[in-house]
């Protein structure tokens, strides 16, 4: 039951992407940067929500609850319809684990077409400690979003093992940087 909740949340947050941000919310043209606390967190087997927002020196993050290990989800709403051309995709998270990470892939579904959403480009933490700036450059599929076709959403997955690691991300953003 647990696994038909979490395919019913990420078919929502799929279905919940047109609404997007409020307006005044919205980055400038060729810049959307998404604070992690601000998507939707996709709760666990439970019902609850396996993540918590924390205020760190470095910033607000989501990280694991205190004892928690696994997965946690986000979904954050891209909303394109005042931007059309990316070249970069990137995270900002933090992990200090040789056995954890942080991944963000960014996806397409058709406005008018029902089927499966399209994985256009992901990153991912490394095993370094600390806080990581990791990139994707230059992929092809994230340089011209057409909103009149498409919804565009990012999905976000922290994973830990051992409730001792840190593991949090800050924010994800796509940006043009030519």
């Amino acid at each position: 039951m647990g696994r038909r909740v979490v395919g019913a949340l990420l078919v929502m947050g799929t279905l919940l992407v047109p609404m997007g941000l409020q307006q005044a919310a919205w980055a400038q043209d060729f810049d959307h940067h998404f604070v992690a606390a601000a998507c939707t967190q996709v709760p666990g087997a439970e019902g609850r929500l396996p993540g918590q927002v924390v205020n760190t020196a470095n910033g607000i993050a989501v990280q694991h609850r205190a004892t928690g290990t696994g997965n946690v989800g986000l979904i954050c709403n891209v909303d394109p319809a005042t931007t059309h051309y990316f070249n970069m995709f990137q995270i900002i998270a933090e992990d200090n684990s040789p056995t954890g990470w942080v991944t963000a892939s960014l996806y397409r579904a058709s406005a008018d077409v029902p089927g499966a959403a399209v994985l256009l480009a992901s990153v991912s933490t490394t095993d370094q400690s600390g806080v990581q700036v990791a990139q994707n450059f230059g992929d092809p599929d994230i340089e011209s979003l057409n909103e009149i076709f498409y919804y565009y959403y990012i999905v976000i997955v922290l994973h830990r093992d051992n409730p001792a690691d840190v593991i949090r991300v800050y924010s994800v953003s796509l940006r043009d940087v030519l």
